[in-house]
């Protein structure tokens, strides 16, 4: 088996406000910094992906302006295979309104726009187009019938799924159950198992509600507490290095790209994690979302310091 990982899904231009503070329901104040930035948790993830080593085909869809023209040029400058990248020429390319406060906590708002217009018959006939892959990885941000009908297919060729269970929508149990790696954090395990996930031991509780009958693997993203494995019936927790974090907002992206990408390196889910809550810790201690993508070669002299 290889390293090739296809990843579809969101594209966005981010648009973000440095605050120093949030503001309260009809206030307005002033921003300290505005950043434009490439962003969409499937781009985000892809390009972690491809920065720690996978080679990463996008399928996704732009719109027919400014914005679409530069995603699509530094996607490429990634070195991200954009065969299967679409443009809707009379629609707008998404976008997310980003505001982060001075302790590197984040608000946003989505609009998807071009992205939620990726149809079924584009996803499937990009999927056979790019042949074969050694793993997918997806998120729940365009419409859940593509998403299903994409993991259907995926199953069929065996290749192993990672889910991005982000955001949480209404969306087939049966269907996520096909996921073979389940990546959720404390917000998302607290809505799909009913129940106020704050700490290990609940998350626990939440793994063993979400799981039901599937044999899948769970993982739950808990910040600076660190991550909770379930896999092959048992737990597992890793602690995240100590760090001085200045914006979280993609954190999570680079922690399932890192992930995936390693895996498929190592085929061993428990040293895959491990890695990739190094490669989540450092990118927090830099601003904006693709900015603060860590490259492999960084990562030895950032575990020698932590």
């Amino acid at each position: 088996m290889g390293n090739r990982l296809v990843v579809m899904g969101t594209i966005n231009m981010d648009l973000i406000a440095k605050v120093p503070r949030f503001p309260v329901v009809g206030e307005t104040i002033a921003s300290t910094k505005y950043i434009e930035s490439l962003g969409g948790k499937a781009a985000n993830q892809a390009i972690a992906a491809k920065r720690m080593g996978a080679e990463v085909s996008f399928i996704g869809k732009l719109g027919g302006d400014s914005f679409g023209n530069k995603l699509s040029k530094q996607l490429k400058n990634e070195g991200l295979d954009i065969d299967q990248l679409r443009v809707a020429e009379t629609l707008s390319t998404g976008t997310s309104m980003i505001t982060i406060n001075e302790a590197g906590e984040n608000m946003v708002v989505t609009n998807l726009l071009a992205n939620s217009e990726v149809s079924k018959e584009e996803a499937k006939h990009a999927l056979l187009a790019l042949g074969n892959a050694d793993a997918a990885l997806l998120q729940l941000e365009v419409p859940p019938d593509v998403i299903a009908t994409i993991i259907t297919l995926l199953k069929e060729k065996n290749v192993p799924i990672f889910m991005n269970l982000a955001p949480v929508i209404s969306f087939s149990a049966e269907i996520r159950k096909l996921v073979d790696v389940l990546i959720i954090n404390e917000i998302e395990a607290s809505q799909l198992a009913d129940i106020n996930v704050f700490d290990k031991e609940t998350a626990k509780q939440a793994v063993l509600i979400i799981k039901e009958d599937s044999e899948q693997t769970i993982v739950v993203t808990m910040g600076a507490a660190g991550v909770l494995v379930y896999s092959e019936k048992q737990f597992y927790f890793f602690k995240a290095p100590l760090v001085k974090a200045v914006d979280t907002t993609a954190a999570g992206d680079c922690f399932c790209g890192a992930l995936t990408a390693y895996w498929l390196q190592e085929k061993n889910m428990l040293k895959a994690v491990e890695k990739a809550v190094y490669a989540a810790s450092l990118s927090v201690t830099r601003y904006g979302a693709t900015t603060s993508l860590p490259f492999e070669k960084e990562m030895a002299g950032f575990k020698g310091k932590h």
